[in-house]
């Protein structure tokens, strides 16, 4: 089943909203963010965690109309030789008002390890944004149910981040989350971009004053991004590309 749909989900891709691209650059998919996305786009993250445990994270995913509705489906895996994770998501959103989005991501997460029997589990997350010109606030519930293989092993977290655009080019973006399986954390991201082409951003986490920065170029149709986080346990580097078929 997991590979029909791993099939599925590339066939998408190619057959398969962008302007705004904040919903593919978090670390997090709150399926609300869609809301900003108007052009059918393709990407893919690749992060090593852990070089030295050779831990690593494979992200693809689309975002397209289908029944007058913009959906997101992504594959994602994670782990290494001797254990994995995958997880399918889809995702959509629905406008409340001007300025209001709910949105909805169902998971469907396999776990495999060698010598051991295959684990699946079913899960879904709430996102909610609001924004105007000046700011946008948005709250991620992921996992409320705390679904999980056998006991309290699949993330379940809250994540509320606000962003605030001190010009037409610099913003701000506060983001605080609490983890149930991790510790909880307060970041806090200073975006500038240059002439709608380049992005860099600096990352300063206050609970564990660990740091990281981003650098990005954006020429249509393409959009691509290395990132570096520092982490008290390893350095992660991460590689994201996007690919912007048409305009809606």
């Amino acid at each position: 089943m997991i590979k029909t749909a791993q099939i599925a989900i590339v066939l998408a891709n190619f057959c398969c909203l962008g302007q705004n691209t904040e919903f593919h650059l978090k670390d997090y998919s709150n399926p609300a963010l869609l809301s900003n996305i108007s052009a059918t786009t393709l990407y893919t993250d690749h992060s090593i965690i852990n070089p030295q445990f050779d831990i690593k994270s494979n992200k693809i995913g689309s975002v397209y109309r289908l029944w007058d509705r913009t959906f997101h489906t992504s594959y994602e895996q994670y782990g290494y030789k001797q254990y994995k994770e995958q997880k399918i998501t889809v995702s959509s959103f629905q406008k409340i008002s001007t300025n209001v989005y709910l949105g909805l991501n169902i998971n469907l997460h396999r776990a495999v390890s060698l010598g051991f029997k295959k684990h699946h589990s079913i899960s879904f997350d709430m996102g909610w944004n609001y924004q105007n010109k000046r700011y946008e606030i948005d709250l991620f519930i992921e996992n409320p149910l705390n679904s999980a293989y056998v006991k309290n092993d699949i993330e379940s977290r809250v994540i509320i981040s606000g962003l605030y655009r001190w010009t037409a080019h610099l913003q701000s973006i506060l983001k605080i989350e609490e983890s149930y399986l991790t510790n909880s954390s307060r970041q806090h991201e200073l975006k500038y971009v240059y002439e709608n082409a380049f992005i860099v951003s600096l990352i300063h986490n206050f609970a564990n004053t660990q740091y990281g920065f981003s650098l990005g170029y954006k020429k249509e149709p393409f959009q691509i991004l290395t990132t570096y986080n520092s982490h008290p346990w390893a350095n992660k580097l991460g590689f994201s590309l996007i690919y912007q078929v048409f305009d809606g």
